[in-house]
């Protein structure tokens, strides 16, 4: 990594954390999330020539892991009691930043000791990074911290590699210890990888997601050519960068038919989607993430 993508990095780290913990302050009872998605894209886009939103301001309650996020016309809003996920990323010139926090609303401990962990969990896996290391080493940190708090790691998610453009880059760091992810575990960390932690942990027993409801978040592959003009004008705006319907819907003006034309164009031109995912049990779901740079001998923290 050349010396002016590092000071880059390290900028649009502060940035990011400055602006997520904005946006925690503001998570409060009521308020609704589109509003809170619409705060932070603002805020993102007011920080500097050229940063962007990395993809849409994550906003994922109580028993919702990950990829949650304001809809066409969302009504939703923040509950009095629970946990939420604030999950941003910021990019410019295709440099990203990844970072998360759990906010606990209500006065429940056990929800405490939830946040807890996940963030326990996230700074005892960065103690552990380093040149050479294995990523299972990583994993098993997560996996004993998230569970010595008695709760189980979400298995089928991780933190990933983060390359120009691409948000999940081919690496994995799982919170669990555990054969399906035998390729990524005997991987050796390098120097220079700029990587997102990101443990979880859950209430429930399966400790796994899956799928639910309607896709709300969209991303494309690299493309040259296009079948469609919505797809090539998307591409213009967000490149590989994931996008979600509602930035779209807004950006370029598509109306109430907005989430329709977007899904079919994203179908059409063979892009990915990306459902909100949920805890199989029901149960109460943490996050902490934090984006990271391999140092010679350790883990620059950036966010």
């Amino acid at each position: 990594m050349n010396k002016t993508d590092f000071q880059t990095l390290v900028h649009l780290g502060e940035l990011a954390k400055e602006i997520r913990n904005k946006i925690l302050k503001i998570t409060t009872p009521g308020r609704k999330i589109s509003v809170l998605c619409d705060i932070a894209h603002k805020l993102i886009y007011e920080s500097g020539e050229k940063i962007v939103p990395a993809f849409p301001l994550n906003v994922s309650v109580n028993e919702i892991a990950a990829h949650d996020t304001a809809a066409i016309n969302d009504s939703r809003v923040i509950p009095s009691q629970g946990v939420v996920k604030i999950d941003i990323g910021i990019s410019r010139d295709g440099l990203i930043i990844d970072t998360a926090r759990t906010k606990v609303l209500g006065k429940k401990h056990e929800y405490q000791k939830l946040r807890r962990a996940a963030e326990d969990a996230l700074n005892a896996a960065i103690e552990v990074v380093k040149p050479g290391v294995k990523i299972g080493e990583v994993a098993k940190t997560i996996q004993n911290r998230i569970e010595s708090y008695g709760f189980r790691p979400v298995e089928n998610l991780s933190g990933h590699l983060i390359e120009p453009y691409i948000l999940h880059a081919g690496v994995s760091f799982p919170n669990v210890s555990k054969p399906l992810w035998h390729l990524h575990l005997r991987k050796k960390i390098q120097k220079g990888w700029v990587i997102a932690l990101e443990p979880f942990a859950t209430m429930g027993k399966t400790g796994a997601v899956q799928d639910y409801q309607k896709p709300q978040i969209f991303s494309f592959q690299k493309k040259i050519t296009f079948k469609t003009s919505l797809g090539k004008r998307l591409y213009a705006i967000y490149r590989t960068l994931p996008f979600s319907a509602r930035m779209a819907a807004q950006n370029l003006k598509l109306g109430s038919n907005g989430y329709k034309k977007v899904t079919k164009t994203v179908l059409i031109e063979g892009g990915n989607q990306y459902h909100p995912l949920i805890d199989h049990n029901r149960k109460m779901v943490s996050q902490s993430e934090d984006t990271i740079i391999v140092t010679s001998n350790g883990a620059k923290i950036l966010t």
